[in-house]
């Protein structure tokens, strides 16, 4: 994801604070990868469970191991004596957007 925002920065001449500014929007240039790991959550059954985790500033514990792996292996969260949290700022503020 770095390496993709530095090279819309080098090569198509836009400005680091314009690729952030839009980095969760479908403007964005990670609305692909975004798009992708909405449809895994969504087909898995997991917006409730990761609109909990996105909305609270701590860890938070599932109800289900099956929901952290699942969210695990997507690589949307970080996990902590079965605790979860979102791996980055970007999958927080997106999945907080779109999962209201």
């Amino acid at each position: 994801m770095v390496r993709l925002a530095l090279y819309h920065v080098a090569v198509e001449g836009k400005t680091l604070d314009n690729v952030l500014a839009k980095a969760t929007t479908n403007e964005g240039i990670y609305k692909d990868h975004l798009m992708q790991l909405y449809n895994i959550v969504n087909d898995a059954n997991l917006t409730d469970e990761l609109r909990r985790i996105v909305n609270s500033q701590d860890y938070v514990r599932l109800g289900s191991p099956i929901s952290n792996f699942h969210l695990y292996s997507a690589g949307l969260v970080i996990q902590d004596n079965n605790k979860v949290k979102p791996r980055c700022r970007l999958y927080r503020d997106y999945f907080a957007d779109v999962l209201q």
